[in-house]
C-alpha cells in the first residue's frame, strides 16, 4: 500500500515536468528470487518476466498509471479493494499456487 500510495503521490508531483510513474503489479515472476529467498522453485501460475515488462511498457506508453499483469492478479486487485483486509489476508495465507 506504501509503494502503490507514494508512486501515486510521485507521478502527481512530476507530472508538469512531462515525467510519469508506472506502478507494475505483476504478482508472482519466474525468476531466482523464490530460489534464493525460500529453496522453492516458482509457484505454477508465476508469469514470464518479459512478458511483465512487454505489458508495463505498453501500459506506460497508453499513459496508465497502474499495470497488473494476467487475471488473477486483476481480479486480486480488484477483490482488496471491495472485501475486508482481515479476509484478504486469510485468503492470501491458505492459497498456495505451487
Amino acid at each position: 500500500a506504501y509503494v502503490i500510495n507514494f508512486s501515486y503521490a510521485l507521478g502527481g508531483e512530476l507530472k508538469n515536468h512531462k515525467i510519469s510513474v508506472n506502478i507494475v503489479c505483476p504478482g508472482p515472476v519466474k525468476t531466482e528470487f523464490f530460489e534464493v529467498a525460500s529453496g522453492n522453485k516458482p509457484p505454477r501460475l508465476a508469469a514470464d518476466p518479459l512478458e511483465v515488462v512487454r505489458l508495463a511498457l505498453k501500459d506506460a506508453k497508453k499513459g496508465k498509471t497502474f499495470s497488473v499483469y494476467g487475471f488473477p492478479m486483476k481480479l486480486y486487485s480488484i477483490l482488496v479493494n471491495l472485501l475486508p483486509r482481515k479476509l484478504i489476508l486469510w485468503f492470501t495465507k491458505k492459497v498456495k499456487f505451487a
